[in-house]
This record gives structure tokens, sequence and C-alpha cells, in this order.
């Protein structure tokens, strides 16, 4: 009898094995919409550092010297391939973009660089399991990505690194100016109206090539600093206690910024889009204002926000993707 008990576990074990692997194993085929396949551009935002010395003077300015990048971007129905030169560079972002004319179901993008007889290499053929972007359908239908790179201290061990953009999170900083007047002690590149008490300047700073990236700002008066009292499970808040649960975190979803909102300590805070249309990464305030901030303007406010603080998330958007970069909170002056 005892056996008889053991084999049947045996089977319901062996049974649960065989689903977990049939649901886990066959990544994409959830998926049953539209899959592109028809002739469109895949667009490579190349890191312009990648080309540059490895010996540079200055650690941030180092690369891995590379004579040209080979892109092989692999179809269903076959392949494509593209070099990049240093010649190629475009100086006016700190990115490049490569664009490869394509037709067919996307499998993987490969890219590799040479250095003489040194080859270093880099591949995707799915998102990270890090980034959660909103639109997201299947890795075939994404049409944007970036090539970075990694140095290692045994410089033949370094590497190249394909991402899906636009990129969010840490990727992005954001500048602000909050009661600045003079343009000497700005940190933004506003060059508008010179800013009074409740305006604030904004510029997104974005770690891929801004053509054709929009993005939308989502804001919320608060009467506190949240970050200094909540910020970590260990710091202690304002009353001497200690936030274990709902701290403060930089890294909201895309839900949280446009729906649900947000706890923080005992309160859900729930934002609000602030510009009515997407604004551009490219002069956001319209074409031909020279410079790329934005203005929040508070100068109609009801209530005097004066030394409030204002939260303000910046979510990113291209094609169908977008993706929130990491929340902000500065003071209103």
């Amino acid at each position: 009898m005892k056996n008889k008990k053991n084999r049947k576990v045996f089977y319901i074990s062996l049974l649960l094995i065989v689903v977990v692997l049939t649901l886990s194993g066959c990544p994409g085929t959830a998926f049953k919409g539209a899959i592109l396949d028809g002739p469109r551009d895949i667009i490579i935002d190349v890191d312009n550092r990648v080309f540059n010395s490895q010996d540079a003077v200055n650690e941030w300015e180092r690369g891995l010297g590379l004579d040209k990048i080979t892109f092989t971007v692999t179809l269903k129905s076959g392949s494509e391939t593209k070099e990049m030169l240093p010649a190629d560079i475009d100086s006016t972002y700190n990115f490049t973009q490569v664009s490869i004319p394509v037709e067919g179901e996307l499998i993987s993008i490969n890219a590799e660089g040479d250095h003489g007889s040194d080859k270093y290499t880099g591949t995707i053929d799915d998102k990270s399991p890090y980034d959660d972007y909103t639109g997201w359908e299947i890795f075939a239908n994404v049409i944007k990505f970036k090539l970075g790179f990694q140095i290692s201290d045994d410089i033949k061990n370094s590497y190249l690194t394909m991402d899906i953009c636009p990129r969010g999170g840490n990727s992005v900083t954001l500048k602000a100016d909050s009661g600045v007047t003079a343009t000497a002690d700005m940190k933004t590149d506003w060059a508008g109206t010179a800013l009074t008490s409740r305006q604030i300047a904004i510029e997104p700073v974005f770690n891929e090539n801004p053509k054709d990236l929009t993005f939308d700002v989502y804001t919320l008066i608060v009467d506190k600093d949240l970050r200094s009292i909540y910020f970590g499970p260990l710091n202690p808040g304002e009353n001497g206690g200690y936030y274990e649960h709902y701290p403060w975190e930089e890294n909201w979803t895309y839900e949280e910024i446009t729906e649900t909102g947000k706890q923080i300590g005992d309160k859900i805070y729930k934002l609000a889009e602030y510009n009515k249309n997407p604004l551009t990464a490219v002069e956001p305030m319209g074409t031909g204002t020279g410079y790329n901030s934005y203005l929040i303007d508070l100068t109609t406010e009801t209530t005097d926000p004066v030394g409030k603080f204002l939260l303000i998330a910046v979510v990113l958007n291209y094609d169908k993707l977008s993706i929130p970069a990491k929340m902000n909170i500065i003071e209103i002056k």
C-alpha cells in the first residue's frame, strides 16, 4: 500500500513538472496578435564612446577603440547586415542612429566590434526581465534598440550590450530648476522668459538618441519631502520610527504613475498628467524654441505651493512602447 501511495505521488509530481515545462518552455507562444514582418527600419542607437580610445585619460571617456561595428539582424526569412565606422558618428548627440531596412519576422540582433584582431560581441533576442514596458507585445515587434558596452579590467574580456529602447529607470537624468532666475545658476538649458516663483524648468537627459522620442510629465504637489522621510526600510522617519512597509521608491510602474498611484508611508499618492499632448524629447516647448527644457507653471495654483514639494514622473514613449524614468521630488520655491 505504501508503494502505491509513493507511486501516485511520483506520477502527480511528474505531471506537474510536465505542465510547468510546457507552460514555461515556449516563450512568445502566448501572443496571438499580429507580428511585424513587412518592410520597416530597425533603429539602433550606438553609444559614440564605443569608438573612443581604450587609453583615454578620463575614465568616463574610455571606449573599446573599435575600428568598425558589424550588425547582423536575423529574421525568419534570412538576415541583413550593416557596418558602422568611426567616420559615421553623428556628433549632434551622444548616440548615433543606425537604420537597417528589413522585411520579415525579427529573431535577434547581433553586434560585433573589431579592434585590430580583438573582437567584442553583443546579442539580443528578448527583453530583460528587469524592464517592464507598457505596450510590450513580443520581441519581434520591437523596432528600436541601443548598443552600449562594458569595459573589464582585462580589456579583452569587455563586451558590447544590446538593449531595447526607450530606456527608463536610471537611464534618464532629470535636471530641475526651481526658484532659479539667473541663467548662470541654472542646471537646465532653459533659455526662455526668466523663471519666477512657482515656476519649475525640467530637462530630461536621455541615455539614447532623442530623435522621435516623446515623453509625458506627471506631477503632484505634496506637503513634505517624501524621499527624505520615507527613503529606505532602515532610515528613521520624522517621528523617530522606521519605515519597513511602503518606503519611498524611485522606480514606479507605469500603472502606478498613470492610474493607481503608489503608497508611501500611510498614504497613497496619485499623480496627474501635466502636459496635454506628448512632448518631443528635442525642444519640448515647441520647435524653434532652442532649448530642451520644459516649463511646469504653478503660478495659478489656488493654494500657494511655495515651500511644498512636487512629485515629478517622466514617461518615455517610442512607437508602441512606454517606460517610466525614476521618480523625482523637488522643493517648490
